[in-house]
């Protein structure tokens, strides 16, 4: 009856291992309150291993599929990645398990299956040990997967499930083959080591080349979005250089419209000026006016799309710029255009959204600060200041242009928040010429 209740003890500790290793390994649950319902599944899978004495493979299966069952009605994510979590907690309960028993069969000199089914003291012992050397393979797990940046991918995910599969297979043969005594204690436990090895560094090789594929795609990513931001930059200038020619030769427009009105051709004149407006002024207004006509161009541009969105716009230029040589012109409106951009993004939700922007001189710098309001603290919901845009693909790369291009030249940048105003503040060298 002790042995019965010690037993069931262990399968409550090994399931709490389980049922924590995959609520933290999974993103989510479908369903609330679902917790109880997965633990006593696994509790049930986990019994049946204990005192059903059936083949060591067909324990193995029960208990894989009730993972996977629990996987699949209970939480949410891809199959891959519930497939891969079924194979590693499989992984991370049998390998561990197994080699203890080993070794310490082996060093004690008692036959495997005697050791198995002995319930004296050495087994409890190995019982207690081999609880504590799981619980830190799943803690250390865990705490990788946390702490790491790019995750695994799919094709790779794949490979790495398969050559698990394959250690599984590789455990239950030797155990098999042990059981019968066509191999040694001691060659066992070393076969066991290797592979466990083996699949450790399969698993840094596999995730090394998963990280280099990811920072590869980041890299493709970014440089597409700023060759984007080049195009847009391009296509404002060319408008802003266009409304200059027009003020340049307003004169002549000026004297064909006077002429339609002494010929009383107000029909004409009525067609002509509604396609001069449409086709060459616009609805471009002036908010900031400085030396550097690029910037002048996008940030006019920029935030003259704000205010079409309801935003009040407030602008103070202490500075025109005038010798400011610290960065290329278009680094500068890459810099602007994604902070604007993040700016007007943030008006939702926001009853009376309004944007201000300044320009100053302090110390041998240049300094920019953009700020708007905002609902709430931004800097506690996000810490790293990521996208919130439903794009993944594109998260986070306007704010490392931004940061990328600043370092590049030395500056600094900030951002701040007081009450309900965000600032982006922007720091700039000045090398004069």
């Amino acid at each position: 009856m002790i042995k019965i209740f010690i037993n069931i003890l262990f399968c409550i500790i090994e399931t709490s291992f389980i049922t924590y290793f995959l609520e933290t390994f999974m993103s989510s649950r479908k369903i609330k309150f679902s917790l109880s319902i997965n633990f006593l599944i696994m509790l049930l899978a986990d019994l049946f291993i204990t005192f059903f004495k059936t083949q060591f493979y067909i324990q193995l299966i029960v208990f894989i599929l009730c993972c996977e069952m629990v996987l699949c009605f209970f939480y949410n994510d891809k199959f891959m990645k519930k497939t891969f979590a079924t194979i590693l907690i499989t992984i991370v309960t049998i390998l561990p398990s197994l080699l203890t028993i080993y070794i310490i069969s082996w060093t004690a000199n008692i036959n495997l299956m005697d050791f198995i089914e002995n319930s004296d003291k050495l087994r409890f012992a190995t019982n207690i040990l081999i609880k504590i050397i799981q619980f830190s393979f799943i803690k250390s797990i865990l705490s990788h997967i946390k702490k790491d940046k790019y995750s695994i991918k799919t094709p790779f995910l794949l490979i790495y499930s398969l050559i698990m599969i394959i250690s599984i297979f590789a455990v239950i043969s030797l155990r098999e083959s042990l059981l019968k005594g066509h191999i040694v204690t001691n060659l066992c436990v070393y076969i066991m080591i290797c592979i466990m090895v083996a699949d450790f560094t399969l698993y840094i090789i596999l995730h090394f080349m998963s990280e280099i594929n990811q920072k590869n795609l980041d890299i493709e990513m970014k440089n597409m979005t700023i060759q984007q931001q080049q195009r847009d930059i391009e296509n404002i200038i060319h408008e802003y250089y266009e409304t200059l020619k027009i003020h340049h030769d307003m004169d002549k427009y000026i004297t064909y419209a006077i002429t339609l009105i002494e010929e009383h051709e107000y029909v004409k004149l009525k067609d002509y000026l509604t396609s001069f407006h449409k086709d060459h002024i616009g609805t471009a207004k002036t908010f900031i006016k400085t030396e550097n006509k690029m910037f002048n161009a996008i940030i006019n541009k920029k935030l003259s799309e704000a205010e079409s969105k309801g935003i009040k716009i407030s602008c103070n230029i202490y500075d025109s710029l005038h010798d400011f040589d610290g960065i290329e012109d278009l680094e500068l409106c890459i810099i602007f255009s994604n902070l604007l951009d993040n700016a007007i993004e943030a008006k939702e939700n926001v009853e009376s959204p309004e944007i201000k922007f300044t320009i100053f001189r302090n110390a041998g710098y240049i300094c920019f600060k953009l700020e708007n309001l905002v609902m709430y603290n931004i800097l506690e919901s996000n810490t790293e200041l990521k996208s919130t845009k439903s794009d993944n693909s594109i998260h986070g790369i306007g704010l490392k242009s931004v940061n990328e291009l600043i370092d590049k030249h030395d500056g600094i940048f900030n951002i701040r928040q007081k009450d309900n105003w965000v600032s982006a503040e922007v720091m700039l060298l000045i090398h004069k010429k």
